[in-house]
């Protein structure tokens, strides 16, 4: 009888990364591997654990993950705090994009597996099992950016029954309206019958015309506004937003005669919703380089509309983290995304000029 043989053969940390990103058909660099590594072992646990009705447990994700990707990383593999907070990082964002779902006490459990269409030819994979687990015909036209996985197929391939279920980008996104202007003219008038007394409130700040305004407020005509005033936390200085009646008085001055209180996610949303229809949309801009597309953040947006951003990796900001602007790299085939999803907040994806003026959207922060 013949014997079988048995190549053994050892890798070195960067060879190994090499043939992961072959296999995955990969596109990013090296720290954007780490997560499209991470993000696939979670998936496949998160799977596994659904498959068999069960929910799995964080702790039990990072103690299997852990062990598993820390000889790909450039640290010493018993110092395993770092890789633990990198793998908790990476199931948080993933539940942000809608590829796992969180339940009660910690646990979690995998979702169906869909796509969204980017534009022809391009659709954002979603949820089911890592790659390898999909079929040959799905398989080989997946690309891999960061924990994000892009479909390459004529959209027209994608109505087969073998296909993943097709998901509507707003349906995705589980935006609270169809049209950002109508849901602020909505929501002000239901806030209005809900307003009570308000004592006076130093420094406010009066959303009107698009920006902004500290005192002096002028051009502030008696009425109802988006308000806002910065306040201390344990955590530090944060602002709190509120619907507001004002009364204009002479000189710039304005007095809140009534307010009602709002969360932060709509308050940024009325932002969008209440800028005059004769103004210029807001714009934000990017800037693409090989495979990465860099967008700027010049101010916080709303949830669920931010979710978009979970596709990509915030670059660390030398200012301070949690400060504006940010930067977020994507993979450049995911721009009509983001392009679409910012026009539901009436703003605009531009090109980043070589040079030029600063714009005033610090106002808009």
């Amino acid at each position: 009888m013949g014997q079988s043989i048995v190549k053994v053969e050892s890798l070195n940390r960067q060879h190994a990364l090499a043939q992961i990103r072959r296999s995955l058909q990969f596109s990013g660099a090296e720290e954007t591997l780490l997560a499209a590594i991470a993000s696939e072992h979670i998936r496949a646990m998160a799977s596994v654990a659904s498959q068999q009705g069960r929910p799995i447990a964080t702790a039990t994700i990072t103690r299997c993950v852990t062990p598993r990707i820390a000889p790909l990383w450039d640290i010493p593999q018993n110092d395993t705090a770092a890789i633990k907070e990198f793998v908790r990082s990476e199931l948080a964002c993933l539940a942000e994009m809608g590829e796992i779902q969180a339940l009660p006490n910690g646990h979690w459990s995998s979702t169906p597996l869909r796509s969204v269409v980017v534009k022809d030819g391009v659709s954002l994979l979603l949820g089911g099992g890592p790659v390898l687990t999909l079929p040959q015909s799905l398989r080989k036209s997946v690309l891999v950016s960061g924990r994000t996985r892009i479909l390459m197929l004529p959209t027209e391939l994608t109505n087969s029954e073998k296909m993943p279920i097709r998901q509507r980008l707003s349906d995705w996104l589980h935006l609270p309206h169809e049209n950002v202007r109508k849901w602020a003219a909505e929501f002000l008038k239901s806030r209005v019958t809900a307003l009570v007394s308000a004592e006076e409130v130093e420094g406010a700040q009066v959303h009107f015309r698009g920006y902004w305004r500290s005192a002096p407020y002028q051009g502030c005509e008696d009425g109802v506004y988006l308000t806002r005033r910065r306040v201390s936390m344990p955590r530090g200085m944060m602002f709190l937003y509120s619907i507001s009646r004002v009364k204009a008085s002479g000189n710039g001055g304005v007095s809140i005669q009534a307010d009602f209180p709002i969360e932060k996610d709509d308050a940024l949303r009325l932002q969008s919703g209440l800028k005059p229809v004769h103004l210029p949309r807001e714009k934000f801009q990017c800037e693409v380089s090989g495979n990465t597309l860099t967008v700027t953040l010049p101010r916080p947006l709303p949830w669920p509309e931010r979710r978009v951003f979970a596709l990509g990796w915030l670059v660390p900001n030398e200012s301070g983290q949690g400060r504006y602007p940010k930067r977020f790299l994507l993979h450049p085939r995911l721009r009509p995304l983001v392009e679409r999803t910012l026009s539901e907040l009436n703003i605009e994806l531009v090109d980043k000029q070589p040079s030029g003026e600063p714009d005033e959207q610090e106002r808009r922060i």
